[in-house]
């Protein structure tokens, strides 16, 4: 059934661009920074000079980011509208909008549609493009004027290490320590005179002196 309705709204959507001068009607995805490893949401949004029914568009992933089934959702700009999207081709993700009784979306700018992303643990930028995009209007014509792609910017994980020592002896570093995911950290534990090191607790657990 999927394929059927790419097929039917691209076969519908195709006809003179009849949008007046001027009007912009433009599918954007919106920039986000996140953690690395973790799954985003992605927001797609609509600008839109014009009364539109319909839409559709292709988001080739960048490798390391996977689309998570079922995550696709309207805003409550929806108006009735039905929403579906899928995996084509080797990782491009297809999104298809649309109302059975030819209904316009609410408003004319903002959030449409989000979908999440799982991400790789690792730093980096990421583009989302918008390829073969479709925006249509009620008489079917594609009145789609731009798009703007997205950058999903990931930062690794960071984590605090707090490193106390007990009377008769130090801990260089002391106190609350960032350390970046994948980093090492090193601590000299240095007991004191007439002292010797009698246990060492990760986590409250012991790891031998």
């Amino acid at each position: 059934m999927k394929i059927i309705r790419f097929i039917t709204l691209v076969s519908i959507a195709l006809f003179a661009w009849n949008s007046p001068v001027n009007a912009e009607n433009l599918l954007i995805i919106e920039d986000q920074t996140a953690q690395a490893g973790e799954i985003i949401t992605v927001e797609l949004s609509m600008e839109n000079s014009d009364v539109i029914v319909a839409f559709q568009l292709d988001i080739p992933l960048p490798d390391g980011l996977e689309y998570q089934e079922g995550s696709i959702a309207l805003s409550p700009r929806e108006n009735g509208h039905i929403i579906v999207a899928d995996i084509i081709g080797e990782n491009t993700l297809r999104i298809l909008s649309y109302s059975e009784e030819n209904n316009p979306y609410f408003g004319n700018s903002g959030v449409i549609a989000t979908f999440d992303l799982q991400t790789p643990l690792e730093s980096g930028s990421y583009i989302l493009d918008i390829e073969n995009g479709i925006m249509a209007d009620e008489i079917g014509s594609n009145v789609l004027t731009g798009t703007i792609s997205g950058t999903i910017e990931l930062i690794l994980p960071t984590y605090t290490i707090t490193a106390t020592a007990g009377a008769g002896g130090t801990i260089d570093p002391e106190g609350d320590i960032v350390v970046e995911h994948g980093a090492n950290q090193s601590f000299d534990i240095i007991p004191g005179e007439g002292y010797s090191i009698l246990d060492v607790l990760v986590d409250g657990e012991s790891v031998g002196a």
